[in-house]
């Protein structure tokens, strides 16, 4: 660059003075897009929220952008190595142990999501809410004894049903689990074919609770939440 009035030492004619500028860099800022599918939920009044390290942990809310996909978008970091969790409401994290594919052990019981910061701006899978795969990837793949059960309502007040229908009878086990996997409540019924059971959870704490059914061959476990 050539400022007007400056002569350097005779190395520069007159009237003509040279600065060199050196950029400064630092480490790039990137937005980083959130976005889970709550199609295989009951969105709690509350909306769905995110949480994590970058967040200290506290709430924020998504924005619902149609065909059931919640998202946000933040400012991070390149190299950033971040973990955080999908809330359905304020009580509603998303269980441990259906993210152990995709996350990381944060050493107090809890399995997070996690992800290394990219040096471009991106967008991150859309995976369905409570698990590491797409809800389309996961419908295709669920058994027939998965569709064969369910549970309702969801998000839960003082009870839940449990509910079965099945192409033949099975001896089927349910149990009501805790985020540590503790059992709380557990059930057995013989030759099960379709019907419903009831469930009094008025005195569990606000929360999330996995219900496992089992039919002696395959297990599966449906989420709850306890509002």
């Amino acid at each position: 660059m050539m400022v007007d009035g400056f002569n350097f030492q005779g190395a520069l004619s007159a009237g003509e003075f040279c600065l060199n500028f050196t950029q400064l860099t630092g480490t790039p800022v990137v937005d980083v897009t959130f976005r889970v599918n709550m199609e295989r939920e009951t969105v709690s009044a509350g909306g769905v929220r995110i949480a994590g390290s970058f967040t200290g942990w506290a709430d924020e809310n998504m924005t619902n952008v149609g065909n059931n996909i919640w998202e946000i978008t933040k400012e991070m970091e390149a190299g950033d190595q971040i973990q955080w969790k999908f809330k359905n409401g304020p009580n509603g994290w998303e269980s441990n142990a259906a993210l152990i594919d995709c996350g990381v052990d944060d050493g107090s019981a809890n399995i997070n999501r996690s992800a290394t910061i990219g040096d471009v701006n991106e967008t991150l899978g859309v995976y369905c809410f409570n698990w590491c795969v797409d809800c389309d990837a996961l419908s295709a793949n669920e058994s027939a004894f998965a569709k064969a059960i369910g549970v309702n309502p969801n998000p839960a007040g003082t009870y839940v049903n449990v509910t079965y229908n099945f192409e033949s009878m099975v001896n089927l086990n349910v149990r009501l689990v805790n985020t540590l996997g503790q059992t709380l409540l557990e059930r057995n019924l013989d030759n099960a074919l379709n019907g419903s059971e009831r469930f009094d959870i008025a005195s569990l704490p606000s929360g999330a609770y996995s219900v496992v059914f089992s039919n002696g061959e395959q297990t599966v476990a449906k989420r709850l939440i306890v509002e």
